[in-house]
């Protein structure tokens, strides 16, 4: 399983495998309680985890790259634990991100990603993603082609309705972080999600 294949939910907590994408919503299942069921984007909005990137003092930076750093040093920083100070979180995030944006990413959002990393290094997904930059690095910079999609496209009589869709949902702003940017949505306001 790879980190494209996984979204989160507003209003729901944990982590989602992407399953089949329909124009109403998608099916999806739970990393955390197993359960596989239709989700409509109607009432959620979905955000891929490959397009999360969170702030820092002159740009931003990859999901998929903290994560990696995370991994690379676990064994010299262990993750806080999930009722750590907020102090704690802060001196965490420091050591895996230093120049992150301190007005931009809150504790909240530092609790999200330790709880995301944890899940996902329980299903095997950091370690699928640290074998893919190892093969990358292996190749000079090459891309290694993948063609696997990363969620099934239910077939659909309305042409227009996939795109329609995923504006929708994007619109909703997924279950991001507050203290991140998303690839395909501008961030709003000083609108907050709720932490899971």
């Amino acid at each position: 399983m790879r980190l494209r294949e996984i979204t989160s939910i507003t209003g729901l907590s944990g982590l989602f495998k992407m399953e089949v994408q329909r124009p109403d919503g998608m099916i999806v299942t739970s990393l955390s309680e197993k359960w596989t069921k239709f989700i409509p984007s109607r009432t959620h909005g979905f955000t891929p985890l490959e397009n999360i990137a969170i702030y820092t003092d002159t740009d931003t930076v990859p999901l998929s790259e903290v994560l990696m750093t995370m991994r690379k040093l676990k064994s010299k920083t262990p993750l806080p634990a999930a009722k750590a100070s907020a102090d704690a979180f802060k001196a965490y995030m420091e050591t895996i991100l230093p120049e992150y944006d301190r007005e931009k990413v809150y504790v909240s959002d530092m609790k999200k990603l330790v709880r995301w990393y944890e899940i996902l290094d329980e299903h095997g997904v950091i370690e699928e993603e640290a074998k893919a930059a190892e093969a990358i690095e292996k190749a000079d910079g090459e891309p290694v082609a993948d063609t696997k999609p990363a969620v099934k496209q239910a077939a659909s009589k309305s042409s227009g309705s996939k795109a329609a869709d995923q504006r929708s949902s994007a619109a909703k702003g997924g279950g991001a972080m507050p203290g991140v940017k998303t690839a395909s949505v501008p961030r709003a306001g000083k609108s907050r999600n709720k932490t899971d």
